[in-house]
């Protein structure tokens, strides 16, 4: 018998809106208006083709190849000529590209971001035509309409609504970063691997006992704690995961150690051996949490100290490289958090709202203007070498994210949709390769964690929806996917560990 119950929650058109963004990620995204039509939101995939081959005289089909997609995403949206401007008109006369946004709002105001619950997301719009349509007639009168023929980047942003729930461990330490290997499709390589299969969290010392790094093979199902080859009374500060030819090595840092210098610890079988690399000189030098260190492909890793310093290694670990000028440009102010969006382009902020930036992957570290906030930073995201946003400890002013778009030139605040922000700290701001896609931790003081996601590259934030259970505060998020993330944070009963999902 086929199924007769009716589809549940289906979209209707009338419950999709548009906003575009004309001055880039990052910057408000204006209503399309209502009365505008968009034929089909394409998102064309890499294809397949077949390998060939005669054999006894017959042709055989030996394997594929993947293909490129068949082109770029293109629609068209038509609005009806009226006797104001359009915004596509005024796009078109400005002749920039543009970003699009596609979400739907069934409830409550569409020009309120935060109603949205499903979005998709298109970048680099540009008009490739346009068209009036029946602008005359001589036997109908009809409305006259505006079609503009578009094309996108490759890649279209689809995000769902999330919805944040905690994984239930049994172990009794804070977390203060996560990380996860990459995925695979099952083939030559080995069999099928979830993105997510592999994770790693860095833990905090319990009482003297050893420190743990908490890993979980099978999705968060479970969790193993193997010991590190760090001293008892250290903790596991930052974890990141890079590929060695086939092999996937562990690179971890701990925290400060008042007799010896600070040091890195990386293993190549799941920690069953590890390899301690002595970073520095100076003791007790150490990496304040779980943005301290950063990667860019597998052989650029930098690291940032509570002495102001940074470290390259371009060896997988082996050997650290202190980057000199870091030093002279932080002031030697504490850097809590390091990224790079390339091998060239990088960022570190710390203390005393302590900015420092490179152009040549740290040959050469240069002190940016600070944010005027007078507040520590505690996290950073590089876009590109003039977008940065980083997050603060909130201990002075009464906003706790900021965005430049002039390599630190100016600042501007981006609280949109944060609700107050007199007391909260932005704990660890993250976002996807696209520039668009976001995630946010803030802290109020008590401390209760929320987690924000954006779709317009931080512009406008909203909360996802925590399904039970409260925090203690949170502290890094780790993005798998649009619609997969995990958070660490501090002490609740046991370890907190949630999935954020959709």
């Amino acid at each position: 018998m086929p199924n007769t119950t009716p589809p549940q929650d289906v979209r209707t058109s009338r419950e999709f809106f548009a906003f575009g963004q004309i001055e880039g990620p990052g910057t408000e995204a204006v209503p399309l208006g209502s009365c505008v039509s968009w034929d089909n939101a394409s998102d064309p995939r890499p294809g397949k083709g077949p390998i060939w081959c005669i054999v006894n005289g017959q042709w055989a089909q030996l394997g594929s190849t993947s293909t490129p997609p068949s082109g770029l995403p293109q629609f068209v949206l038509t609005p009806w000529v009226q006797g104001a401007r359009h915004w596509l008109e005024e796009v078109k006369e400005v002749g920039c590209p543009f970003n699009l946004l596609l979400f739907d709002a069934p409830c409550g105001s569409p020009n309120v971001q935060s109603n949205r619950r499903r979005s998709y997301v298109y970048r680099n719009v540009i008009i490739t035509d346009d068209v009036l349509t029946n602008p005359m007639q001589r036997d109908a009168d009809g409305a006259v309409e505006h079609p503009f023929s578009l094309t996108a980047d490759y890649g279209r942003g689809d995000n769902r609504l999330l919805q944040m729930a905690r994984i239930a461990v049994t172990d009794t330490e804070a977390l203060n970063s996560v990380t996860s290997e990459a995925g695979q499709c099952p083939g030559i390589c080995g069999p099928y691997q979830a993105a997510d299969l592999n994770l790693w969290m860095s833990g905090d010392t319990v009482a003297a006992a050893v420190p743990n790094l908490l890993w979980s093979d099978d999705a968060a199902a479970t969790f193993t704690s193997p010991a590190t080859g760090f001293a008892a009374t250290e903790s596991v500060m930052a974890t990141l995961t890079i590929k060695v030819n086939e092999t996937t090595r562990v690179i971890s840092v701990r925290d400060g150690d008042a007799a010896n210098p600070l040091e890195v610890q990386y293993s190549d079988d799941d920690l069953v051996t590890e390899t301690m690399v002595v970073v520095g000189v100076t003791n007790n030098e150490a990496a304040v949490g779980g943005s301290s260190m950063c990667k860019f492909g597998a052989q650029n890793l930098w690291l940032c100290t509570d002495d102001g310093r940074v470290f390259y290694s371009s060896d997988y670990a082996e050997s650290w490289t202190d980057q000199v000028t870091a030093l002279a440009a932080s002031g030697a102010a504490a850097l809590n958090a390091i990224h790079f969006c390339s091998a060239d382009i990088g960022y570190a902020v710390g203390a005393g709202d302590t900015v420092i930036y490179t152009l040549d992957g740290g040959e050469n570290w240069l002190a940016g203007t600070a944010t005027g906030s007078g507040d520590g930073l505690n996290t950073v995201h590089v876009f590109d070498a003039n977008r940065v946003i980083v997050g603060t400890d909130n201990a002075v002013s009464t906003k706790c994210l900021y965005m430049t778009f002039d390599q630190t030139a100016t600042w501007v605040t981006k609280d949109g949709g944060l609700a107050a922000l007199t007391t909260d700290t932005c704990a660890h701001v993250t976002f996807m390769s696209d520039g668009m896609r976001g995630f946010l931790i803030k802290n109020t003081v008590a401390p209760v964690g929320t987690v924000y996601e954006t779709i317009d590259g931080g512009d406008r934030w909203k909360a996802v929806t925590t399904l039970a259970g409260t925090n203690n505060g949170l502290n890094f998020i780790h993005i798998i996917h649009a619609n997969l993330a995990y958070v660490v944070g501090e002490l609740e009963t046991t370890s907190y560990i949630a999935r954020v999902s959709g």
